[in-house]
């Protein structure tokens, strides 16, 4: 329970208890009054009441507020780290393609077929290491991510 719920919870059993102690120590006077001022009595306790529980509520939600604020921040930083990782994969994926295009004018050319071939199995060895370090990098980001998500929505359905 919230510090601020559990202090609201103390002080209106203590307003309940002073409002019940006067009211006991003054029925005669309660006994006298007449309906529409016992009304107006109710009321006026009901709404001290209400004004007080309206004012933690906006502390409260101010505090949600700011954790809400914090998760989104999070979030944003893991989609940037996401966003990154992803330009990464294309660009390996343009140098792989490049190198395919280097291959077939190599092999259109019938030069050095073997050279050219070695060069872009090697060069495609290197770059698929590379996507695979990328993919790895982006789904642990992409778990970091969930992992963030849940955390903040665990946070918010406690209360």
């Amino acid at each position: 329970m919230d510090k601020r719920t559990l202090l609201g919870l103390i002080i209106t059993i203590v307003f309940i208890g002073v409002v019940g102690a006067y009211s006991y120590l003054n029925v005669a006077a309660l006994i006298s009054l007449k309906p529409n001022e016992v009304g107006d009595l109710i009321a006026g306790i009901g709404s001290i009441m209400a004004l007080f529980w309206l004012i933690i509520g906006y502390f409260q939600q101010g505090q949600e507020l700011k954790e809400n604020t914090l998760a989104l921040k999070q979030q944003e930083a893991q989609l940037l780290e996401q966003a990154n990782q992803t330009k990464e994969l294309a660009i390996f994926a343009k140098a792989q393609a490049e190198a395919m295009r280097s291959l077939a004018k190599a092999t259109e050319a019938s030069v050095g077929h073997d050279k050219a071939l070695a060069t872009y199995t090697k060069a495609s060895n290197e770059l698929s290491r590379k996507l695979i370090q990328a993919s790895e990098k982006n789904a642990k980001s992409t778990n970091d991510l969930v992992k963030s998500i849940n955390s903040a929505a665990g946070k918010i359905s406690r209360r």
